[in-house]
């Protein structure tokens, strides 16, 4: 069984509140995202372990590198990457690391943490990583720097309202300012190989990146996010040392949210005290779902506003507020001068009222327990329903539907009252298609699980004239339901005018372009209807 996340506290909520939270994200963050069908950015030693495979050394140099990179102590990785580096030079090293990356870089997929991170609004982010995940998908107006561009540095940190993305580890484009191993890594922040003993010549980088954090942590709350706080990760022991040089333990509380270790219980716990930190723990499941149902809980808790014609805007709902994001679809699609749907099965916004009810009903029970609450989801869906068709019959709506051509072969596999079911459900959506002002398409060649898996497709694009006369284009909303194309924690998102909202409708019109046209979709429902009798 799944084990959910504990909720955040109302004090880190409330900081979210007053934008004075700084997440520092770590390489956990990025491990959700794909690039293509496999995991995205490998950790330290996978990124070694590919090096190692195609690096041009001696046969004793690899077998040396090999036996340190299947040790479990930490401290090895840092031998392998010396070996490797000495062995090829800074320049065939650098090159090669970038020969590895760029090609996943190019090909990554945003993960749901990403989408999530992006609503919260942050208004700077650290991150020691070095892919581009953050600049691409959460934050893509922002600046982009690393402790290296020491002019963009001063400029950044003068200026409380900017807003930016610090690499703190630099930057995969940039692999001279990544820090390869624990000794470039202490020497990053003006400490000499043993981690613990100040450099007596320190960087004026190192030193600025010292006199930033300082002032990060006494003055904002740092949330933690896809960083294990280990004793294996070199950045915690930093940060303890660097702690002892401000002065000790923190006043300022800050929060990490890790998969529960008892390894590092000890170091966490010791932590917790000197830095103040409050940890979050959870039982990862395969995706670390956890995450993005902690962001969304953040996300709930922070914004509830009206959208304002023209701007941005973002909410998650979390299953207990089903009610209240149907509610909020509803009420955009009263005033749509047109609605987009693209889900695995026909969408339940264009069926029958007897259908509607049985077949949702079915799916909520296997996971609700509230009747009360399953009537209210209930009746929310049977107004969305009904404003549809009658906005559709009244002439004042335009509506656009694709589904998958292989589901719909999957809906008349069954015999007798559920036959006669789902040829009454098609003969409706006949109905409806005969009015100008309604299309359906069907998708081909492409299965349930695809669709869910690579393309994370269900949703409603709802476009809405704005009253503002200053305003010509129209706002366009996005609906998404992950039940509907994950099989993790759930989540229902709405989006305003956002950088995904494009994205889903430059990927609807791909899908629409690449459908069966109307004629030929509506003389496939036919004959399936008059094979079934």
């Amino acid at each position: 069984m799944r084990q959910p996340v504990s909720r955040p506290s109302q004090n880190l909520i409330d900081e979210i509140k007053n934008r004075n939270v700084v997440p520092l994200i770590g390489a956990g963050f990025s491990k959700s995202a794909l690039s293509g069908n496999t995991s995205a950015m490998p950790d330290y030693k996978e990124l070694l372990q590919r090096l190692l495979k195609i690096a041009d050394v001696k046969d004793k140099t690899k077998r040396i590198v090999q036996d340190w990179l299947d040790s479990t102590d930490p401290r090895d990785l840092e031998k392998a990457a010396r070996e490797l580096r000495e062995e090829m030079g800074d320049y065939r090293f650098y090159i090669a690391i970038r020969n590895i990356l760029e090609p996943i870089d190019k090909n990554i997929q945003e993960s749901m943490s990403h989408k999530l991170l992006r609503m919260l609004n942050f208004k700077r982010i650290l991150t020691t990583n070095y892919d581009r995940l953050l600049e691409r998908f959460v934050a893509p107006d922002y600046e982009m720097f690393t402790t290296k561009d020491l002019v963009a540095f001063r400029i950044f940190l003068t200026g409380p309202e900017r807003e930016f993305i610090l690499k703190l580890h630099g930057d995969i484009t940039r692999p001279d300012t990544i820090p390869f191993g624990l000794t470039d890594l202490y020497k990053h922040y003006g400490y000499e190989h043993d981690g613990r003993t100040p450099l007596a010549n320190i960087s004026p980088e190192a030193e600025k990146l010292r006199e930033f954090l300082k002032t990060t942590f006494e003055n904002n709350t740092v949330l933690f996010l896809g960083s294990s706080l280990s004793e294996s990760e070199g950045y915690a022991r930093l940060l303890i040392n660097l702690v002892r040089e401000w002065g000790g333990s923190l006043a300022k509380r800050h929060y990490a949210l890790v998969p529960y270790s008892e390894s590092t219980k000890e170091l966490r716990e010791y932590l917790s005290r000197e830095m103040n930190i409050e940890y979050i723990t959870y039982h990862p499941d395969d995706v670390h779902s956890q995450v993005w149902e902690f962001l969304a809980f953040l996300n709930q808790g922070v914004y509830d506003d009206k959208p304002i014609p023209g701007r941005k805007w973002g909410q998650s709902y979390l299953p207990e507020r089903r009610v209240e994001y149907l509610q909020k679809q509803l009420s955009r699609e009263k005033n749509a001068s047109r609605v987009c749907f693209l889900t695995p099965t026909l969408t339940n916004a264009v069926t029958t009222h007897d259908e509607l009810i049985t077949s949702s009903r079915k799916g909520l029970e296997e996971r609700f327990t509230d009747n009360e609450f399953i009537n209210a989801v209930l009746e929310s869906m049977v107004q969305r329903r009904d404003n549809i068709e009658q906005r559709l019959r009244d002439g004042e709506l335009e509506v656009r539907v694709l589904f998958l051509q292989s589901e719909l072969e999957k809906a008349f596999q069954v015999t007798g009252e559920n036959l006669q079911k789902t040829i009454k459900r098609y003969r409706y959506l006949l109905n409806l298609i005969a009015l100008p002002n309604f299309e359906v398409r069907l998708i081909p060649k492409l299965s349930k699980d695809a669709l869910r898996d690579i393309y994370s497709a269900s949703y409603a694009l709802i476009y809405n004239p704005t009253p503002d006369n200053d305003y010509d284009e129209a706002d366009i909303t996005l609906a998404y339901a992950s039940q509907a194309t994950t099989n993790f924690f759930e989540i229902h998102i709405i989006q305003i005018n956002t950088a995904e909202v494009k994205d889903r409708v430059y990927q609807f019109e791909r899908f629409w372009a690449s459908s069966l046209n109307e004629k030929q979709t509506v003389q496939y429902i036919q004959d399936l209807i008059s094979q079934s009798r």
